[in-house]
């Protein structure tokens, strides 16, 4: 499958922008869909602690084309959604540096070619577990993101944390720990086709619960700030589970193609940008597509400039 060649704007336009004291974790899912979190509907529990949170919205309708992470993450991360194809884009991290954010990228994944000139113009990247890629079957689970997080954020008053999780990525298995291994019999082979496919969906669903630990866990460390804070979630992509006779992505099928996407804020924040708030909200009642995510983070953070047009 070929990878794409990423094209970045240096010449960033002039950004307006206030200069309140806000901080943002973005956090970048793998292979999570929409229609697997209770939240959304789902008739198993899989986000029990995120549907009891307040301040916490999802949108259950938002799609992407691109069900592998090497062109996913891209049309997230850069404004190719809204221009021509061949075009120089714009990294999200020249935008917030123009707007006097300090940005820092912690990933559990290994930086592909195709997005690793995107991440390199965070201020500071740093890679958990970097010597193991996402076919590795041993490698770190992604609380360990959180203890890299929660120090950064005693840094900058105004900074973006990325967080780049190996999700729901196959083999599901090593993406929890016993305590969510909740929906059985699980899976106990490699070779796909040896399973039943009520052992492919417990395993997903059991990325689900951590998943749903996971996000509640850096929400509990966000409340813990003096200064308005933000979480924004979402995943590169979905997941095949059975449908077409298709499992897992990097290939056609529709449900791959919807991820799930959730922003929380703070009570700090709900109460100094209620208007902010109150667009979003609105925003998840209509069907939209990734490339909403790239502005949805300048809205949140207060910035906008002349070029980019929604």
């Amino acid at each position: 499958m070929e990878k794409p060649t990423l094209k970045l704007n240096k010449q960033i336009p002039d950004v307006s922008y206030h200069s309140d004291e806000l901080k943002m974790i973005l956090v970048l899912g793998e292979s999570v869909r929409a229609d697997h979190l209770s939240i959304n509907g789902y008739n198993r529990p899989t986000t029990p602690k995120l549907k009891q949170q307040s301040g916490l919205i999802s949108f259950p309708n938002v799609y992407t084309e691109h069900t592998y992470t090497a062109v996913s993450l891209p049309q997230i991360l850069t404004n190719q959604g809204q221009v021509k194809i061949d075009s120089e884009y714009y990294s999200i991290y020249d935008i917030l540096d123009e707007a006097n954010y300090k940005t820092y990228w912690v990933g559990n994944q290994t930086l592909e070619k195709s997005y690793a000139p995107i991440v390199k113009t965070n201020d500071s990247i740093h890679l958990i577990d970097a010597f193991k890629s996402v076919f590795s079957f041993d490698k770190l689970r992604d609380e360990s993101l959180i203890p890299v997080a929660s120090n950064i954020l005693k840094e900058d008053r105004r900074s973006v944390i990325s967080l780049h999780m190996i999700g729901s990525h196959w083999w599901y298995e090593d993406r929890y720990s016993n305590k969510e291994k909740k929906f059985n019999p699980v899976i106990d082979s490699k070779y796909i086709p040896s399973l039943t496919s009520e052992q492919l969906i417990n395993s997903y669903d059991n990325t689900l619960l951590y998943l749903d630990k996971f996000i509640s866990k850096l929400i509990g460390v966000l409340e813990n700030q003096e200064t308005p804070t933000v979480l924004v979630y979402i995943s590169d992509h979905g997941e095949q589970l059975g449908e077409e006779g298709k499992w897992l992505h990097a290939q056609s099928g529709e449900a791959a193609k919807n991820p799930a996407y959730l922003i929380w804020f703070s009570e700090s924040y709900t109460k100094k940008y209620p208007k902010v708030v109150t667009n979003i909200k609105e925003a998840t009642k209509i069907n939209s597509t990734t490339d909403r995510v790239f502005y949805d983070i300048l809205t949140l953070l207060g910035i906008s400039f002349e070029k980019i047009k929604q």
